[in-house]
């Protein structure tokens, strides 16, 4: 439907792609956040989502092989790891204590964070950037059906969708 213009709404950004024609959906840039929930404090075994980026220490990364927390501690003492359960990766993510182990060893390339111990990648189930989304580990989609982005930034972890195209459907 139409509506009243909003330059704030996440729902109205739109670009042009001179090179194509194509007027594309752009998703606003989020942030890998440590969930909460009801938590004061950092803690090891808090899941990580997705939250609209606002400088918070839950959202604040460090890189050096391992992603840590850099307000975890002076040390930096939480680190993100594919968890295990009875030695098996399960397909979730959480902090950790820092161990330097394989399952929190992570590769940032080609715009994906990838576990080097098990070969799968951090992400977004079908892209819903909703505030409090969970992310998961799983296999890493092949580069033509990759439709999420990672990069680290001033300290925050980013996460950008891929804009999507209008379509208008099946010709008449």
């Amino acid at each position: 439907g139409t509506t009243k213009c909003d330059e704030q709404s996440d729902r109205q950004r739109w670009l042009h792609d001179p090179d194509t024609g194509a007027l594309l959906f752009s998703p606003p840039e989020k942030c890998v956040d440590v969930a909460m929930g009801k938590a004061t404090a950092l803690a090891k075994g808090q899941g990580v989502d997705v939250w609209d980026c606002n400088g918070s220490p839950q959202q604040q990364w460090g890189y050096d092989g391992t992603l840590f927390l850099t307000s975890s501690s002076s040390d930096a003492s939480l680190c993100l790891e594919h968890k295990k359960s009875k030695g098996k990766f399960t397909g979730a993510a959480w902090i950790w204590d820092c161990s330097w182990e394989a399952q929190q060893q992570w590769n940032i390339e080609d715009q994906k964070v990838q576990n080097q111990d098990s070969g799968k990648c951090l992400q977004l189930p079908h892209g819903d950037i909703a505030n409090g989304k969970t992310f998961v580990v799983d296999t890493c989609p092949d580069d033509s059906d990759y439709h999420q982005s990672f990069r680290v930034d001033g300290g925050e972890l980013i996460y950008q969708p891929q804009p999507k195209c209008i379509d208008i459907g099946e010709d008449a």
